[in-house]
């Protein structure tokens, strides 16, 4: 999975400028498991909408929303229950497969929430995607699983709201730049609204002028969420393609429902448009693989 996921970050970041330990209940020094079962010049700023406020502020795990991680270690399972495989991830080149978990000892402590919860062996489980920072995850969370999220009284997750404020937004508001999991604030903080934009085109140097979603070599279905974001995107400045600033910048994919061409490069724009196309549901093979498709910018329309 992390593995299929690095090369969907590498490929739209790089380009788009796609149980042996024994269960003890979580303590202040002991890691939290689950119990057993007995137990340049810009152009003029326009802010495009006002940002709703979204239903991530109440104090419930809620799905599509987020939640931090209040153990120090936390077992991450292929599904609900503790029957369930521990998720395993792929080793590095030069290491061994690493078991997932999340918490305040492995970094990994703010997630998204994906599904659930899912009653199992007296527990209440969700299904998680790490929201982390350690590597560039601004395309794609570095792993999907489920988690326990708590016993008793004791709470392992707990919701929390990053979301900023409802007010204006704009181009700056929503580029890579401005979030360090830019996949999870499109999703849980901007879905279901209509965003329209202004910013800078950028010419492409001509051995990045193939467009995947339309000339039948993609590799995955819906092809305009896959491969549509290859080589589309546009900058809050005038800057070239490969400009060392391109962080501020927002991919995008035209959806072919539309019939639109695409605007001539190297000149501002205007691009009308939502994150969470109703597609990105037939995105697969994974949760990880639907959420990445749902974090792409879809344009309706062109502006004037």
């Amino acid at each position: 999975m992390r593995r299929i996921l690095a090369g969907a970050i590498a490929f739209l970041l790089t380009v788009t400028a796609c149980g042996a330990a024994s269960s003890v209940g979580p303590t202040a020094s002991a890691s939290a498991e689950e119990p057993s079962p007995s137990a340049s010049a810009t152009i003029p700023a326009s802010p495009s909408a006002t940002a709703a406020a979204n239903d991530c502020s109440r104090d419930v795990l809620d799905v599509d929303c987020f939640a931090r991680v209040t153990a120090d270690s936390l077992r991450v399972r292929t599904g609900a229950g503790l029957d369930a495989p521990q998720l395993v991830l792929p080793p590095e080149p030069d290491g061994l497969p690493v078991e997932a978990r999340v918490g305040l000892a492995r970094g990994y402590e703010h997630v998204y929430v994906v599904e659930g919860p899912v009653e199992a062996d007296g527990l209440a489980w969700y299904q998680v995607a790490v929201m982390n920072t350690e590597f560039d995850q601004s395309v794609a969370p570095l792993f999907v699983g489920w988690v326990a999220s708590g016993e008793g009284t004791d709470r392992w997750l707990v919701p929390e709201d990053p979301c900023p404020p409802a007010g204006p937004v704009d181009l700056a508001d929503l580029t890579y730049a401005q979030f360090d999991t830019a996949w999870a604030m499109y999703v849980g903080c901007f879905r279901d609204q209509v965003f329209t934009l202004h910013g800078w085109f950028p010419i492409l140097p001509p051995e990045f002028e193939t467009q995947y979603d339309l000339d039948g070599s993609c590799f995955a279905e819906p092809a305009f969420l896959q491969c549509g974001p290859y080589n589309k995107d546009i900058r809050v400045i005038q800057m070239s393609f490969f400009d060392p600033r391109q962080g501020e910048r927002l991919s995008f994919t035209v959806d072919p429902a539309a019939g639109m061409e695409l605007p001539a490069r190297g000149q501002w724009i205007e691009i009308i448009g939502a994150f969470d196309h109703p597609a990105s549901q037939q995105c697969g093979p994974d949760a990880g693989s639907i959420l990445v498709c749902r974090a792409v910018f879809v344009v309706t329309l062109f502006g004037q």
